[in-house]
């Protein structure tokens, strides 16, 4: 894994508390809380699919239509802009993403 995304990966409460504070805005109060969960589980589900190297359920996950949050914290971690690709274009950034030289590992 490259140092970059390491460091993400480490940097990712303070990426989400700083997200989240936007998209409260965007939330209603009642359901503030139950958004904050789902969005914090989706961030922690995609870091252990990078983490394990898993790109097929990373392309399925990126790859719905209704992924634009997902889409948006692999970003962050990838350092990559597919919030608005098409999935064709989503599974070839992921492709590589990960194809990256495998001497960059940090384990």
């Amino acid at each position: 894994m490259k140092f970059s995304i390491f460091y993400r990966l480490n940097e990712r409460d303070k990426f989400f508390d700083n997200f989240f504070k936007k998209e409260k805005e965007k939330i209603s109060p009642e359901i503030c809380k139950i958004v904050e969960f789902n969005y914090r589980e989706t961030l922690e589900i995609i870091v252990n699919l990078i983490i394990n190297e898993n790109k097929n359920d990373l392309k399925i996950l990126l790859a719905r239509s209704n992924a634009k949050i997902a889409r948006t914290f692999f970003d962050y971690i990838m350092n990559l802009k597919t919030k608005n690709m098409s999935k064709e274009a989503i599974n070839k950034c992921i492709d590589e993403a990960f194809a990256g030289d495998k001497n960059e590992k940090i384990r």
